[in-house]
């Protein structure tokens, strides 16, 4: 869909009509990815009934065979990212609001702010891991 508005857009000089970039139930996509990159760190898929369906070593694993990562840091960061993806509440088309003052703009203009606060130290540390690795 997208890739066909940037033509149409490119093409034609028209305006862009966003389909679900920030609908009501993206934020809902966004938490489960959260929760699979949690998967991948234990090395286990729990599906949404709660059940382990596969085990393996996860990133957490292999960050406590590597001595320059501190998988206790990996751990404590991981956590923490869940734990500010679990506050968020969304949606996310309420960040396009016109009325800055909006309690709710302010609620999830702050939960995206702090969740992408927590994530970034996760990324650090997965890159760090990935050199590692070489």
């Amino acid at each position: 869909i997208s890739s066909s508005q940037i033509d149409s857009i490119i093409v034609d000089g028209s305006k862009f009509t966003e389909q679900s970039t920030y609908s009501d139930t993206t934020h809902f996509d966004f938490l489960h990815s959260i929760a699979g990159i949690s998967n991948l760190f234990a090395g286990a898929y729990v599906g949404l009934d709660g059940k382990i369906e596969v085990l393996g070593l996860g990133l957490m694993g292999l960050a406590e065979e590597i001595a320059t990562i501190k998988s206790n840091d990996l751990r404590s960061i991981m956590n923490n990212a869940m734990r500010v993806s679990q506050n968020f509440k969304g949606p996310f088309d309420i960040l396009s609001s016109k009325d800055k003052k909006n309690q709710l703009f302010l609620d999830t203009q702050n939960s995206v702010t702090e969740l992408s606060d927590a994530l970034k130290p996760l990324t650090s540390v997965v890159n760090d891991l990935g050199k590692s690795l070489k």
